[in-house]
């Protein structure tokens, strides 16, 4: 699948649902990743790794590399509900969130995934709100309450 997707470079939309494939990994993400870094013109990414239980930090970071390569990107969507990830894959997408300027929604789905702080979602939050203050923010877990727009003015 992300040989192909190298060669989609005018592609403005990418909507990727893997949710509940237990066959998806690290390696998948990083593929992915590599896929991603080649396709300058999206504008909105919707990824679905909901109940993909073999994703760990090393995949999500992998990830975040090369979402932070879009800088098009207007419209992110992430869910990972389920994965293996904790604190430092958050961080490493708090960090990859510095490159955007355009981006205006960004939607992150992480219910079940108990290692991740309070603190690290509500820092990713206002980080985002920081960069971009008019963009539209909603983090949704279970180990934290849902955070939006309003939870940041």
């Amino acid at each position: 699948m992300s040989d192909g997707l190298e060669k989609l470079t005018d592609l403005h939309k990418l909507g990727l649902d893997f949710s509940g494939c237990e066959k998806i990994g690290n390696k998948g993400l990083q593929r992915l990743s590599q896929s991603l870094r080649a396709l300058h013109s999206l504008q909105s990414v919707s990824l679905d790794f909901g109940g993909c239980r073999n994703i760990t930090n090393e995949g999500f970071c992998s990830l975040s590399e090369g979402i932070k390569e879009l800088v098009s990107l207007y419209n992110l969507q992430l869910t990972f509900h389920g994965c293996d990830i904790d604190d430092a894959a958050i961080e490493s997408l708090k960090e990859g969130m510095k490159t955007f300027d355009l981006l205006r929604s960004f939607d992150l789905v992480l219910n079940n995934c108990h290692k991740i702080k309070e603190e690290t979602l509500s820092g990713l939050a206002k980080a985002i709100k920081k960069k971009n203050p008019v963009m539209g923010i909603k983090i949704i877990s279970d180990v934290y309450r849902k955070l939006s727009n309003e939870d940041l003015l």
